[in-house]
């Protein structure tokens, strides 16, 4: 019979050197580089495979390079919308995104959001949902003096034909950038 032949030799085991991987893993993980800190503790676990401490790191950061991921294709997909002035479809991406994320910046798209979604409405003689989403505006920031403007003309044109004034108007008024 041929000769059995071993399984290839795995790297040396050293645990001395695990440790210090999984040290430069954990520093890159508080440093928000979930790329490196993943390299660092796959290198970890082949000089250590027994090592739980090692596994559990790799898997924590897996877990938050996948979430930043999606975290990252829900941003964009919310900016796409709101530049294509698909404001609900912006609002409902910002509004889980906001959730995910309290302290990021999506308290303020999504009253930009609603304002602009107020102006496209209006634009298109449609002053009760307009007014709805300027009423949003206010309940997120009561004071919002361009909602509040909105209102007045809105109010002025309810129950009067919309002439060419309201039109130029309406024309004059401008959407929010989504940052600004």
């Amino acid at each position: 019979p041929p000769p059995v032949q071993a399984d290839p030799v795995p790297e040396k085991q050293d645990p001395v050197r695990a440790l210090e991987l999984l040290e430069r893993g954990q520093d890159h993980v508080e440093a928000g580089r979930m790329n490196k800190a993943i390299e660092a503790f796959e290198k970890a676990i082949q000089l250590d495979p027994m090592n739980s401490e090692i596994s559990s790191w790799l898997e924590k950061a897996i877990g938050q390079l996948e979430s930043s991921q999606h975290l990252e294709k829900e941003r964009t997909a919310a900016i796409q919308a709101f530049r294509k002035k698909d404001f609900g479809e912006a609002l409902r991406l910002f509004y889980r995104l906001s959730e995910q994320v309290p302290d990021g910046p999506y308290q303020a798209y999504i009253v930009r959001s609603w304002f602009n979604w107020g102006l496209k409405l209006l634009a298109g003689g449609n002053l009760r949902e307009a007014d709805n989403k300027m009423n949003e505006v206010l309940a997120i920031i009561p004071g919002d003096t361009a909602a509040q403007e909105v209102k007045k003309l809105i109010s002025t044109y309810r129950n009067r034909p919309k002439d060419r004034v309201f039109y130029l108007r309406v024309e004059a008024l401008r959407y929010l950038p989504l940052d600004g």
